[in-house]
């Protein structure tokens, strides 16, 4: 199964499960104002801390400044 994901989508299923929990993560600080917090449990993270690095080893910015930009883009 691992090599057929693999295979077909060219990652793992940890390294599809990130993306997929990262991707979620990004949509919720977007058009929510949920707290980080809360963002981290429904994406399946139990340490915000670890979400914390984990969102922005992914994105390059931590989930406050993703925020923060978005915010301040003009629509």
């Amino acid at each position: 199964m691992v090599r057929v994901l693999r295979q077909t989508i060219g990652l793992s299923p940890a390294e599809f499960l990130m993306q997929y929990r990262m991707e979620e993560a990004a949509r919720w600080l977007l058009n929510t104002d949920a707290s980080i917090e809360k963002i981290a449990l429904s994406v399946g993270f139990q340490n915000i801390y670890y979400f914390s690095t984990s969102f922005k080893k992914y994105t390059g910015i931590a989930p406050t400044k993703y925020r923060q930009n978005a915010a301040s883009q003009p629509d």
